[in-house]
């Protein structure tokens, strides 16, 4: 630059390169565009205003905007991204750009002394940005900015593209992973999308919390459902399952004297404060029998992960029992005998029917089914017997 007595930045020389995309020839031509504007002072802005680039102030302050969950605001930042000219395209694929440099640097914090990654001039914005987004929010970020440039190309309306998407961002930072939800389900606590704000916007009060609304959609395993726009259908009333809730170990029927007793409270107890365990693996158990001191729980020859399930639990349920009983009771668990299948000719359309009917009834009734109708509302459409 001296030769040609030109003053520019090294930030002005970075959006150039940028621009250029790797070609000299084009990042020559992108020059002599600025020198022509500005003359031989050039400054960042004036390569962004003579190339169409997107003010990166502009971009922070989008991407801050949605970790705030601030939906009015992105409304104005898209006024401004059309105001300016900007093509939205390029605004999405500058967001995208944004999402990917906060990845890095989350996964390598040494990425901060690279300007390429972090110019000087934003790092500050970037390291809180940084603690406020997860690498999975980050990752679905990037997805819905690059589908959004596609359909932005393809509309005649391209600003409500991009609005939505940046209001869909949002919304994907409040899904929680599924290993998180089982847990919270086990534990009865409260599950929380880590790093999510309590509002959304401006319309929600500060005192309620982010809901986390689990994804309905067809189970690929034996039971299909699809979920009703209603109210999902049960076969025990509501007023059934709440007493059922409440009771303590001390209200459920009797089935033998204190034998009844001490196995009816136990079941209640696994059920009260590990409802998931309860429903997957207890209840799948072809008998539970309390001889003395001890209580066997048997299942069938193709649930042997159920039983290896139950006995990494075994000491919590022995201690629970003990507890329940007042003296020390031992937890089994044991495998039982396979039920012989006889071979039978295909049946008529009228008697796969009834088969039909009799095993929904049959699973409508189970308690595991029941118990996964209350955490996820579905409707059983068929089901096939394995």
């Amino acid at each position: 630059t001296t030769a040609e007595k030109i003053d520019i930045n090294d930030d002005a020389v970075r959006l150039l390169a940028h621009a250029a995309e790797g070609s000299m020839r084009d990042a020559q031509t992108a020059l002599d565009q600025v020198i022509a504007f500005a003359g031989e002072h050039i400054t960042a802005d004036d390569v962004s205003t003579v190339l169409g680039l997107v003010g990166r102030d502009l971009l922070l302050d989008a991407v801050e905007a949605v970790a705030d969950e601030r939906a009015s605001d992105l409304f104005e930042l898209a006024g401004k991204f059309v105001e300016s000219g900007y093509d939205l395209r390029r605004v999405c694929q500058e967001l995208a750009r944004v999402c990917r440099d906060l990845l890095v640097l989350t996964i390598d914090a040494s990425r901060f002394d690279d300007p390429e990654i972090a110019p000087e001039g934003d790092r500050e914005r970037l390291r809180a940005l940084v603690q406020r987004f997860s690498r999975e929010d980050l990752m679905r970020a990037f997805d819905v900015l690059s589908r959004a440039e596609t359909d932005i190309k393809l509309t005649s309306q391209p600003r409500y593209h991009l609005e939505m998407a940046l209001l869909r961002w949002i919304q994907l930072r409040h899904l929680v992973p599924l290993a998180e939800l089982i847990d919270g389900l086990e534990s009865g606590a409260p599950v929380r999308r880590a790093g999510a704000s309590d509002t959304l916007g401006r319309g929600r009060p500060s005192g309620v919390s982010a809901s986390v609304t689990p994804r309905r959609s067809s189970s690929p395993g034996r039971v299909k459902a699809d979920t009703p726009p209603a109210a999902p259908a049960k076969t025990v009333p509501t007023d059934t399952k709440a007493t059922l809730r409440q009771a303590g170990p001390s209200t459920l029927p009797s089935a033998d004297g204190d034998t009844g007793d001490l196995k009816s409270a136990l079941l209640a107890e696994i059920k009260r404060t590990k409802k998931f365990f309860y429903g997957t693996v207890v209840a799948q158990a072809q008998r539970i029998v309390l001889d003395g001191d001890r209580i066997t729980f048997t299942f069938a020859a193709n649930h042997r992960t159920l039983q290896t399930q139950l006995e990494q639990s075994r000491p919590s349920l022995e201690k629970t029992a003990s507890e329940i009983a007042g003296r020390e009771i031992r937890v089994e668990a044991e495998q039982g005998a396979a039920d012989a299948k006889v071979p039978t000719s295909d049946p008529t359309p009228t008697e796969a029917s009834e088969i039909n009917e009799s095993l929904k009834t049959k699973v409508m009734d189970d308690v595991a089914v029941q118990d996964l109708l209350d955490v996820f509302p579905a409707k059983i459409r068929s089901v096939e017997e394995a």
